[in-house]
C-alpha cells in the first residue's frame, strides 16, 4: 500500500516538474513560432455563411485571416496578452459584403464620364447656355468635359449646335452609357478613322455629326480626351471607400480603366486601401485596336494579391445599345423618344432597329463582317489571348442572349479559362439561362434600383405580369446557377447591401407608388439566399470562394457587424433596423460609429 501510494506522489511531482517545464519553455519561445489572436469578437451572433449556414458566437482573427470560429468559451481561452477584445453584446456579424459592379465606387471611372461639370439639359436651349458659361469659364484651349443625362433634348444636339457655344475649347459631352457629342474641335484633336464604327454621319451628306458611339466614341473617351493626374483623384477615391466601408462593404469588383488603376496601385503602396478592389481591366472596352492592346499588354488576369488585383477584362456592351440593352420583351409602351431613338430597351444599335417585333434570329443572321465591327470581336479575341471577360453591361434578355452567344462562340473556338460573368440582368428567357449553365457563366443582378430603371420605369414599360417575372434569381437558383449582387451606384441607398438583401426578400420597393406591392412573390429568397448572394457566391464572381466570402478558418478576416439580430427583425425592416455599426477588412476596423444609423447618412428611409 506505501508503494503504490509513494508511486502516485512520484508521479504527479513529476507532472508537475513536466508542466513548469513546458510553461518555462512556451514563455521563451521565439514569437515568430506561437501568436495569439490579434482580436477577438465574442458574445454574438456569427452567421459565418458557410455551407451549413452556421451561426456561432466568437470569431478570433490573427494576421488579417479568420484564426477560429466557435463559441464564447472556446474562443475565449485564445486570448493573449495583447489580443484586443471586442463584446458584441449580441449583435450580428456577417461576412464581409462584396459589390460584384459598383463602378460608380471608382474615382477614374467617374472621372472619365465629365470633369467639367453636369449639365441638367431640361431643354435644347437652356442645355446650350449651361455649356457656353462652363466653356466661358475655361481658358481658350483646354478640354470640357461634361457629363449629361441621357434625355431627348441632349439626343438633338450636334456639333453644329455647339460648335458657336464652343469654338476654341475641345468639348466632350458623356452621357450615364457611352453616348457621346463632341464639337469640332474635339474631332480634330482624336483624329478618327472615318470608317470607324459608331462615327455618326448625316445620312443625306456624310458629314460627321459629332455623335459617336460604340468604338468611335471609345477612341474620344480612352484615347484622345486628357485625363486628370491620377495624385488629384486620391482624396476623392479614400472618399468613396468610406462611404462603401460604412455600409458593410469590404471587396467591390468593377470595370477600371488605366486612370482607376494607377489611383489604387498608388493606395495599395501606401497601404491605405480600405476596400479590397477587384478590377477587370477597361483596355478592351470599345476599343478597335483590341488585338494591338492584347499583344502589348499580355495576360494579366489574376495579378495582384489579397487587396488589389487583376480579374479580367471587359468589353462594351456587345448589342451597341449603351445604356439599358437590347430587349425581346415586348414593351407596352415607350417612355419617352429616348425609348424609340435612342437605344434604351428594344433598340440593337448594330441593326438600326427595336425587338418588340422582330424574331430572336435578327443577330444570328447578321453577317461575320458586322460582327467584325462590335464588341463581339474583342470577346473572341480577349479568349484566345487567355483573357476571362466579365463586367459585361447588359439588361435586355436579348442583349443578354447576344452576349452569351459571343461567349459561345469564343468558348468553341478555344475553352474559356477563368471566371466569366455578365452583369445586371433583369430579363432572362430559357435560352438566356440554358447558354449561362452550359458556359458555367456568373449573372450579376440588381433589384431595379440603378441607372433609372425603377419599378415604376418598368411597370410603365412592361406591365405588372412583366416585371413580376423580371429579376429571376429564385428560378436561376432552381436552375443550379449561383447569382451575384450589385449595385451599379453609389446613389444611396441603392449601394447599400443590408437595402438590397430587404428587397430580395421582400420583392417590395419604396420606390413605386403603392410601396406594399410584392411584384414576383415566386422570385423571394430566403433571408440566408439573400446573404449569400452578397457574400459566398458573390466571391464566385471574381474566382475568390476558396478565400472570400465566408467566416471561417483561413480565410480573409472581412466582416460587418449588425446593430441587431439578422434573424429577428420583419423582413420589411431588414434595411432600417440592421445599420452596419462596424466593418472590418483584413482584421482592421475601418468603420465604426456607435449611433443607431450611420451619422452620414441618418434618413435611412428618405428616398
Amino acid at each position: 500500500m506505501l508503494r503504490k501510494n509513494f508511486a502516485s506522489w512520484m508521479f504527479m511531482i513529476g507532472l508537475g516538474v513536466l508542466s513548469g517545464l513546458s510553461q518555462a519553455q512556451q514563455t521563451s519561445l521565439p514569437p515568430e513560432l506561437v501568436a495569439y489572436p490579434d482580436l477577438v469578437l465574442h458574445n454574438g451572433k456569427i452567421i459565418t455563411a458557410d455551407d451549413q449556414a452556421s451561426v456561432v458566437s466568437a470569431v478570433a482573427i490573427r494576421d488579417g485571416k479568420f484564426l477560429a470560429v466557435g463559441e464564447n468559451d472556446r474562443i475565449l481561452k485564445l486570448v493573449g496578452p495583447k489580443t484586443q477584445k471586442i463584446d458584441l453584446q449580441g449583435k450580428s456579424v456577417v461576412p464581409g459584403f462584396i459589390d460584384t459592379h459598383l463602378h460608380q465606387a471608382f474615382a477614374g471611372q467617374v472621372s472619365k464620364r465629365g470633369s467639367s461639370g453636369r449639365v441638367t439639359f431640361k431643354d435644347k436651349k437652356s442645355g446650350l447656355e449651361e455649356i457656353k458659361r462652363l466653356v466661358e469659364a475655361t481658358p481658350p484651349g483646354e478640354w470640357v468635359t461634361l457629363a449629361v443625362p441621357r434625355n431627348p433634348a441632349f439626343f438633338s444636339v450636334t456639333r453644329k449646335d455647339v460648335d458657336p457655344v464652343s469654338p476654341n475649347n475641345p468639348l466632350v459631352m458623356t452621357t450615364v452609357g457611352a453616348d457621346t457629342t463632341v464639337n469640332t474641335a474635339a474631332l480634330n484633336a482624336a483624329k478618327i478613322p472615318l470608317d470607324t464604327p459608331g462615327l455618326g454621319k448625316d445620312p443625306q451628306t456624310g458629314e460627321l455629326t459629332g455623335k459617336l458611339e460604340g468604338w468611335a466614341a471609345g477612341i474620344m473617351l480612352y484615347e484622345a480626351k486628357p485625363w486628370p493626374p491620377f495624385q488629384e483623384l486620391i482624396p476623392q477615391q479614400k472618399e468613396m471607400f468610406a462611404r462603401a466601408n460604412a455600409e458593410g462593404l469590404t471587396t467591390i469588383v468593377a470595370r477600371a480603366q488605366g486612370l482607376s488603376v494607377s489611383v489604387f496601385r498608388e493606395l495599395w503602396l501606401r497601404k491605405e486601401l480600405t476596400a479590397r478592389v477587384r478590377a477587370t481591366h477597361e483596355f478592351l472596352r470599345m476599343n478597335p485596336y483590341g488585338e494591338a492592346y492584347l499583344k502589348r499588354l499580355g495576360n494579366l488576369a489574376g495579378f495582384g494579391d489579397e487587396w488589389f488585383k487583376i480579374v479580367g477584362t471587359t468589353v462594351g456592351p456587345v448589342d451597341g445599345a449603351d445604356f439599358e440593352g437590347a430587349s425581346l420583351t415586348a414593351k407596352g409602351r415607350l417612355r419617352s423618344l429616348e425609348d424609340s431613338a435612342f437605344g434604351s430597351f428594344g433598340q440593337n444599335k448594330w441593326l438600326g432597329h427595336g425587338y418588340g417585333h422582330k424574331t430572336s434570329n435578327d443577330w444570328d443572321q447578321v453577317s461575320d463582317e458586322v460582327r467584325e465591327r462590335t464588341e463581339w470581336k474583342n470577346i473572341l479575341l480577349a479568349n484566345r489571348y487567355g483573357w476571362n471577360v466579365t463586367s459585361v453591361h447588359s439588361a435586355g434578355d436579348e442583349s443578354t442572349r447576344i452576349t452569351l452567344k459571343a461567349y459561345e462562340a469564343a468558348n468553341k473556338e478555344k475553352p474559356l479559362e477563368g471566371r466569366w460573368g455578365v452583369d445586371h440582368q433583369p430579363m432572362q428567357t430559357p435560352e438566356t439561362t440554358a447558354l449561362m449553365k452550359q458556359l458555367n457563366v456568373v449573372p450579376s443582378f440588381y433589384y431595379f434600383t440603378p441607372g433609372g430603371a425603377g419599378i415604376e420605369d418598368m411597370l410603365y414599360q412592361y406591365g405588372a405580369d412583366r416585371v413580376s417575372d423580371m429579376v429571376p434569381v429564385k428560378t436561376f437558383l432552381k436552375e443550379g446557377i449561383l447569382p451575384t449582387y450589385e449595385a451599379d451606384t453609389l446613389q444611396y441607398p441603392f449601394y447599400a447591401p443590408m437595402y438590397n438583401i430587404e428587397m430580395f426578400v421582400t420583392r417590395k420597393n419604396p420606390q413605386a407608388k403603392q410601396a406594399d406591392r410584392v411584384f414576383g412573390a415566386h422570385e423571394k429568397l430566403s433571408r440566408m439566399e439573400a446573404l449569400y448572394l452578397c457574400t459566398k457566391w458573390a466571391a464566385r464572381y471574381s474566382g475568390e470562394e476558396a478565400i472570400l466570402g465566408t467566416i471561417e478558418p483561413g480565410k480573409l478576416a472581412d466582416l460587418a457587424v449588425l446593430d441587431g439580430d439578422f434573424f429577428a427583425v420583419p423582413d420589411d425592416e431588414i434595411f432600417e433596423k440592421l445599420p452596419v455599426v462596424m466593418t472590418i477588412v483584413g482584421g482592421k476596423v475601418v468603420y465604426q460609429t456607435a449611433q443607431k444609423a450611420p451619422t452620414n447618412k441618418p434618413e435611412r428611409r428618405q428616398f
